[in-house]
């Protein structure tokens, strides 16, 4: 089926007996980047260009065709430098989450909660 059909229909509905909620946390955009990119300076950190260069051998697996790979095998490829990889994972990274914020806001009847009130909304939480 082309992803048109698929995205035109409505969701099923699996449980019916079940409420579901379905909540996202908001952040502003800035901060929300600057979040994402702290978080690939700290994957870099941890060891992500290691993890990758280990995984070269099977770089062409399905599973391993995601972001922050697909960038750091292409660096090891000399296609591109080492600081372009770490700046296209974040890019990529900003791009899949912009993706998603879209896809629970179109698709699925999201309650998006601030993040500065997430936490008095989890105490204050009920059915």
């Amino acid at each position: 089926k082309p992803l048109s059909e698929i995205y035109s229909q409505k969701p099923k509905i699996r449980f019916p007996e079940a409420e579901v909620i379905y909540l996202g946390i908001q952040h502003e955009r800035e901060k929300l980047y600057n979040r994402i990119n702290q978080r690939v300076d700290q994957m870099i950190g941890d060891g992500l260009i290691e993890e990758v260069e280990s995984l070269l051998p099977f770089q062409s697996l399905k599973s391993l065709q995601t972001v922050g790979y697909t960038e750091l095998f292409r660096f090891f490829a000399g296609e591109i430098k080492k600081q372009e990889a770490i700046d296209l994972i974040k890019q990529h990274t900003r791009n899949y989450a912009k993706r998603q914020i879209t896809y629970f806001s179109n698709r699925l009847p999201t309650t998006w909660i601030d993040a500065d009130q997430w936490p008095q909304y989890l105490l204050n939480f009920e059915l």
